[in-house]
């Protein structure tokens, strides 16, 4: 079951090579074990200005049993100052949904915030696991970042052969290496982490209207806790260059919703293709 969307356009931006526990609901989740970076006191911390504002909780079920940090990492000596950024390198995960969210889609696109212009003097690594289930298939790209500006990126998986089973978590990260490919293998690195979960059309529990489209369909999504696929919806014309003045408003009014009202200010939308293996 595909995300009922129109597909994405031809002008795409990006190219082929181109420690606690986090509360949810009132109760305490440990968080994923992992090997960022243990001191993480060089990156600026999640901005807590950024707090959700309107969207409700999902239903207890929902959420995985380990819930990410959704930015760090300790490569601030070689990265581009942060300073002058309203935020960090970041998931475009509400705080609200413990840095995370769900989707409809098989393949859907993954959104985050720049905070500053990424160069081919960079490199990327996209990662994808499961949650709990390590039988599960995962993905990791690595590559020599193509030109991106600062502000937001959607990253279509649509260019893989990866696609999400239906009521599986998945930790996403995208770790970005300053110092070029040849300092992937360390730990000198910021990070972008969330959550995702596929979940099947029928178990949403607001009908989404039949034939809903651009904005109408992004506020379903929105309204189901579809975070991944009401961004898609509104993000696709904005990085193509087809947004309508209303859908630009709308895209606005999502990432405030989202608790993202800070990065709101006329931040370029593009998106970031990955490389086949």
């Amino acid at each position: 079951m595909y995300l009922p969307i129109r597909p994405l356009g031809t002008l795409i931006l990006g190219a082929i090579p181109l420690v606690g526990l986090m509360p949810v609901h009132g109760k305490h989740l440990p968080l994923h074990e992992s090997l960022e970076p243990a001191d993480q006191s060089l990156s600026r911390p999640f901005n807590s200005e950024l707090s959700n504002k309107s969207l409700s909780p999902l239903p207890n079920d929902r959420y995985p049993p380990t819930t990410p940090p959704p930015t760090g990492g300790g490569g601030r000596d070689t990265c581009p100052s942060e300073d002058e950024s309203p935020s960090p390198l970041m998931p475009l995960a509400p705080e609200v949904y413990a840095y995370g969210g769900l989707t409809l889609a098989e393949q859907p696109t993954l959104w985050l915030y720049l905070p500053f212009d990424v160069t081919p003097e960079m490199a990327i690594e996209l990662s994808i696991e499961p949650s709990e289930n390590d039988s599960l298939d995962s993905l990791t790209r690595t590559f020599t970042a193509p030109d991106l500006q600062q502000g937001f990126v959607g990253i279509p998986l649509s260019s893989t052969q990866f696609s999400l089973p239906l009521d599986e978590s998945f930790l996403w990260t995208l770790r970005l290496y300053c110092g070029g490919i040849d300092e992937t293998d360390g730990l000198d690195y910021l990070f972008a982490k969330a959550w995702i979960t596929r979940v099947d059309e029928t178990d949403v529990y607001i009908p989404i209207p039949e034939n809903a489209v651009g904005e109408v369909l992004s506020e379903a999504y929105r309204d189901n806790g579809l975070w991944y696929d009401a961004l898609t919806v509104l993000g696709e014309p904005l990085a193509t260059g087809d947004a309508t003045t209303g859908s630009s408003a709308a895209w606005e009014g999502l990432l405030e919703d989202g608790g993202f009202e800070s990065l709101t200010e006329e931040s370029p939308v593009q998106f970031l293709v990955l490389p086949t293996e």
